[in-house]
């Protein structure tokens, strides 16, 4: 229960940071631009810099280097983090993350006091973040515990979607709470930020560790550190078809999440140019888009499962339904006609749940903390990288076309759907096998309570191990 409630407030507190940030960084370029006495009061007007363009590039100028810092750092000690989960603790890879993000909450802090001070002070406090793991840990740590506590393939992609909507849910609350920003003001939210994430990391700390038992070849740790830096132990003595499977998941993921974090990045922006959003009436589509997502993610997709739908053809319909989404964005006509994106976005958790399920039945539980360590990365190097794209073609893209960036992202995801429509057989060959090995595990055990036996044959001990 405690990996549930941490990452419910962490998600909580990114939604309604991702608003308030992108706000706050809009707000305090708007005043280092201004030569204005009065800039603090002339600024907070939703109108004043909304078309702008030194403003946007500016602000975007900002984003694009503070993730860049943030992803830069990352990249590295996350996937220490991840081998540190494996090899120590999961419960302790994931701690050290939260430290980081203290550390950054203070500096946000700071910043909103004295609203005068430079804007480029935000870098550092995502740099700080970013030293500690970052976002990627934190995520990647409460996958792998979630995946280490089920053996069967369907309670796993059950329990990865129940942590998904756990997530969407908290994310929902946090966009609804980022709507009330006049309200409560950057000071107000800013001190939220460090009471939800105190109470967030007492949370994990009190949680019971999860223990898997793995015996440890001579040498074996040894290989593990070394891998660290490639991350060749995942594809190392594995059939080809296991490898094969496991390039064409980590490369959807990484489709799939460079258009979601993406459109992230410069959603606000956009849709205050073109409509003159504040943060307000963005909370409120992000509420009701996270709102159905929790509902699809806690729900739907389980019963899905239950009826015997395959994570593959799962995650092929989340790519799709959040390509025409993205292109959604692009078509919008007025306020209201910017919510119909929610009949696609609601399916967003999709892609995420099943891929992780996929990516955790083909590797081993041993294993899984490198394999989420990696889907880190992933998410590290795709934030880096669709920033710059985003982050430069945005300001740029103003003057002749606001809705480039829209007409990229559903193309970019194309290749991963047909990737993995052309390797669906493959694909959900460790599903059924696992599902399989199951049946006949419970047929052996039904077989030797009927003959009044007292152990079960040793090969059945390690049927998981040999499915992985």
């Amino acid at each position: 229960m405690g990996v549930y409630v941490t990452i419910f407030l962490y998600a909580l507190t990114t939604s309604v940071f991702f608003p308030v940030f992108q706000s706050l960084i809009f707000y305090k370029a708007c005043i280092s631009l201004s030569n204005h006495t009065d800039a603090e009061v002339i600024c907070q007007s939703r109108e004043a810099a909304a078309r702008d363009e030194s403003v946007h590039t500016l602000a975007n100028f900002i984003l694009l280097t503070s993730s860049t810092g943030l992803c830069f750092t990352a990249f590295f000690t996350s996937r220490w983090i991840g081998q540190l989960s494996d090899v120590k603790s999961r419960k302790l890879a994931f701690l050290i993350p939260f430290t980081g993000l203290f550390i950054s909450d203070f500096t946000i802090l700071i910043q909103v006091i004295w609203p005068r001070l430079s804007p480029y002070y935000f870098i550092v406090s995502e740099v700080i973040y970013g030293v500690f793991g970052g976002y990627m840990s934190i995520t990647a740590g409460a996958f792998a515990i979630i995946s280490t506590k089920y053996t069967d393939t369907k309670e796993r992609a059950k329990a990865i979607a129940r942590l998904e909507g756990t997530i969407s849910l908290g994310s929902m609350v946090g966009f609804l709470i980022s709507s009330r920003l006049e309200v409560f003001g950057y000071l107000g939210m800013a001190i939220f930020f460090v009471v939800a994430h105190l109470i967030a990391f007492l949370s994990a700390l009190l949680m019971k560790d999860v223990v898997y038992h793995e015996p440890l070849l001579e040498g074996q740790e040894k290989q593990k550190q070394l891998a660290i830096c490639s991350g060749a132990q995942l594809f190392k003595n594995k059939p080809a078809s296991t490898k094969r499977n496991l390039r064409i998941l980590y490369f959807s993921f990484a489709i799939s999440y460079f258009a979601f974090i993406g459109s992230t990045r410069i959603l606000f922006f956009y849709l205050k140019h073109k409509f003159f959003w504040g943060a307000e009436k963005y909370g409120y589509l992000k509420a009701v888009n996270q709102g159905m997502t929790t509902v699809m993610a806690m729900f739907v997709f389980p019963a899905l499962k239950n009826w015997g739908v395959t994570d593959v053809r799962l995650a092929i319909f989340g790519l799709a339904t959040r390509s025409i989404g993205r292109a959604w964005y692009a078509i919008a006509w007025a306020d209201y006609a910017v919510f119909g994106v929610v009949c696609f976005e609601m399916f967003s958790k999709f892609p995420a749940t099943a891929l992780r399920s996929l990516i955790s039945s083909n590797v081993g539980e041993h294993e899984r903390g490198s394999a989420f360590s990696l889907v880190a990365v992933i998410e590290a190097v795709c934030n880096l990288t669709s920033s710059w794209v985003f982050h430069i073609a945005f300001p740029i893209s103003l003057k002749f076309f606001p809705e480039l960036s829209f007409v990229i992202m559903p193309v970019i995801i194309l290749p991963a759907i047909v990737l993995m429509i052309s390797n669906l057989r493959s694909l959900e060959s460790p599903e059924a096998k696992a599902s399989t090995e199951k049946e006949k595990e419970s047929e052996i055990l039904e077989a030797g309570e009927a003959s009044d036996l007292k152990h079960i044959p040793t090969e059945t001990d390690t049927l998981t191990d040999c499915s992985n």
